[in-house]
């Protein structure tokens, strides 16, 4: 199958960090077969690549095309990366929005995504002012996830201390 040829030679370029040669390919997925069975994952997996390359304007354009397209759709990660995109290009509100419908997710997220949505949700919190709120979601997740790699980001950067402090 050649859309998914095209799809994994995305993902390889994606992998090597080329995000532009994986937009094209990804690009030229959906304009050969548009409804693909691999048209879904090439539209998030472009948003993602251009979120990675820096260029977050495009991804909150593409991310508000899909949805506009999909009304009622859920989709826990591009909801993830469609937040990622907002904080680039400074919309804390509405990617606490986005942040907060994943960390809320359940049924679909993994947990590896809505953890990292919950680090994601402080962060916005942070850039906001919302300080209580910053402190209360610290202390909740360092309880939600305390094995988590993330802890020492969580109380290093959202709070300034340790977990001892705590």
């Amino acid at each position: 199958l050649r859309e998914e040829a095209l799809l994994r030679l995305g993902d390889v370029a994606a992998l090597a960090g080329d995000y532009k040669k994986a937009i094209g390919e990804y690009e030229r997925l959906l304009a050969e077969y548009q409804d693909s069975r691999f048209s879904r994952e090439a539209r998030k997996r472009r948003i993602q690549c251009y979120v990675n390359d820096g260029n977050c304007t495009r991804a909150v354009e593409l991310a508000r095309e899909w949805r506009a397209k999909q009304p009622g759709r859920q989709d826990p990660e591009l909801a993830y990366y469609y937040g990622i995109a907002l904080v680039g290009i400074g919309s804390y509100e509405e990617a606490l929005k986005e942040f907060s419908s994943v960390q809320a997710d359940g049924q679909v997220a993994g947990p590896e995504l809505r953890e990292a949505a919950s680090v994601q949700v402080l962060g916005c919190q942070m850039m906001l002012g919302r300080n209580d709120e910053v402190l209360a979601g610290a202390v909740a997740f360092v309880k939600d996830y305390p094995q988590s790699r993330e802890i020492s980001l969580v109380l290093g950067r959202e709070l300034g201390c340790s977990s001892e402090e705590l």
